[in-house]
């Protein structure tokens, strides 16, 4: 084997070690920041629209509350005047390792004392297990409407993620490093040096730009099962924003180094002194 086409060979796998580097250190990085970052998902599951979807849920169920007990739905629905940020109170506990659900004796108990406030304030005769245990029925329906259900499998993800980036994030970053450099050894000529860099990283966007329209169109979060429907879709909704981030990444990336590297061979054209 030649010379030439031994550097050929060796050049080709630098530029994919330099992509697979790449991969490995600017999704790592982008998943710790978005997907895996409490203020990025705390901005998802607080929009309005969601907030509003899990207020009707809950209305919706307090009506069955009120025709097994004889309690106004409003009653129940009052909660929702104390509590002005609920999603983002279950993504605090994810983000904790507490898990999403909203059920506990504090909520029990303010409902019970919300259904004992109105049966005092109407003259009305209550059973007191009644009333507790009505209490915690509510308390049910509302860590079902606001809570995050099924939340096991996504901390245990993040967690063994979180735990793991440093370790993706700089063996990325070494991968390229240390292509970079063998490049620069493997090299002489400035030319050719940036040739393969130009070469390498215009690839690396492609990569990225590919990955993140296939995770768009796929949806690989979708194996994961959390309750209600509604926050399933927002946990989809973030996923699918930081695959634009990537995708736009990979573009800027490409665009960048591709004109770069249209330049370079328009400048080769020029000279009778650059060979590779």
């Amino acid at each position: 084997m030649s010379l030439t086409k031994a550097r050929k060979i060796i050049s080709f796998i630098l530029s994919v070690l330099i992509v697979m580097g790449g991969n490995l250190f600017f999704n790592t990085t982008l998943i710790r920041y978005t997907v895996c970052n409490e203020k990025y998902m705390l901005n998802v599951f607080s929009s309005d629209e969601l907030n509003e979807q899990c207020k009707t849920n809950f209305k919706d169920r307090a009506k069955v509350l009120e025709a097994k007990s004889s309690i106004p739905a409003r009653v129940f629905e009052s909660i929702n005047a104390e509590d002005t940020d609920i999603n983002k109170t279950a993504v605090a506990r994810l983000f904790r390792g507490e898990g999403g659900e909203l059920f506990n004796n504090d909520i029990v108990e303010r409902f019970e004392g919300l259904c004992t406030e109105y049966l005092k304030g109407n003259a009305i005769s209550y059973d007191k297990e009644k009333i507790y245990n009505t209490a915690v029925l509510a308390a049910r329906v509302y860590s079902d409407s606001f809570g995050i259900g099924n939340s096991e499998r996504l901390m245990d993800m993040m967690g063994t993620f979180n735990s793991h980036y440093s370790i993706y994030w700089s063996a990325g970053l070494l991968l390229m490093a240390v292509s970079c450099v063998l490049i620069l050894v493997l090299y002489s000529k400035k030319r050719e040096r940036r040739c393969m860099f130009y070469s390498s990283f215009s690839a690396l966007g492609l990569s990225l730009t590919t990955i993140g329209a296939g995770c768009i169109i796929f949806k690989p979060i979708s194996g994961v099962f959390i309750e209600p429907e509604m926050y399933a879709a927002a946990m989809e909704k973030a996923f699918d924003g930081a695959a634009v981030i990537l995708i736009v990444l990979g573009l800027l990336l490409a665009v960048v180094f591709f004109a770069a590297l249209v330049t370079l061979y328009k400048k080769r054209l020029n000279s009778d002194n650059f060979h590779i």
